[in-house]
């Protein structure tokens, strides 16, 4: 005998039961308490990473995801200072080094360029990391610049 699929389920009822204790939620997830520092722990040691020129075997995709639960947890403002911080040192260590280098105007303008071209490719690589810093806290806060502007003006 082949029934049709209308007519295996005539007749039957099926009930569908929620179990609200499976879904009683008691509010927002709190965090570790040192949720904060050891997440910039991890950023902090990539960010130096990138400016050393080191591998680091982070997942890029976890590093934004740090990031963003940052941001989504009201630590964004602190981020930024300390990435900015962050950038501050590794930026002045990189030009003092190009002073004295070479008495040669030419020689010394390739360096500076090179120091210039290294830069540019480490931002791009903290900014996105930092993406969701950059499109969330920088845009809706006032007087803050994006991470690419404040390194620019931080090799100024």
């Amino acid at each position: 005998m082949h029934l049709k699929p209308a007519q295996l389920y005539k007749g039957t009822t099926s009930k569908f039961i929620i179990h609200t204790s499976l879904f009683s939620f008691k509010g927002k997830p709190t965090l570790p308490t040192n949720f904060e520092e050891v997440t910039w722990a991890k950023l902090k040691s990539v960010i130096c990473a990138i400016f050393l020129k080191q591998p680091d075997s982070c997942d890029l995709e976890k590093l934004y995801q740090a990031v963003s639960d940052l941001c989504i947890y009201k630590m964004a403002g602190n981020l930024y200072q300390r990435i900015e911080t962050e950038c501050e040192a590794h930026i002045f260590t990189a030009l003092q080094s190009l002073v004295r280098q070479s008495p040669n105007l030419v020689v010394f303008l390739s360096l500076v360029e090179r120091c210039w071209q290294d830069l540019c490719d480490q931002m791009l690589m903290i900014r996105g990391i930092a993406l969701y810093l950059d499109r969330t806290y920088v845009k809706q806060t006032t007087n803050v610049r994006s991470l690419w502007d404040m390194c620019l003006q931080l090799f100024h």
